[in-house]
């Protein structure tokens, strides 16, 4: 619904999720790594979340024209 009546919140919205996202499976990476690794390749983010510092989950850098992959099973439970 946001995605038709406002679509720059809804980006925004989005955006923001995603960044988060990213930053939680830096820091669950050595907890859970399967699901850290799952989590990262479902960002369309290249390498595995330990090749970032835990201080780096706070501001990671955002890679532009990322595609965002297909909700994994186990992901979405």
């Amino acid at each position: 619904k946001l995605i038709a009546t406002d679509p720059q919140a809804a980006a925004t919205a989005i955006h923001t999720a995603v960044r988060l996202l990213e930053g939680l499976a830096v820091l669950l990476s050595p907890f859970v790594p399967r699901f850290s690794n799952g989590l990262w390749a479902q960002l369309g983010l290249a390498g595995f979340p330990t090749s970032r510092r835990w201080q780096d989950a706070a501001s990671p850098p955002d890679p532009t024209g990322r595609k965002l992959g297909k909700l994994d099973q186990h992901l979405a439970s």
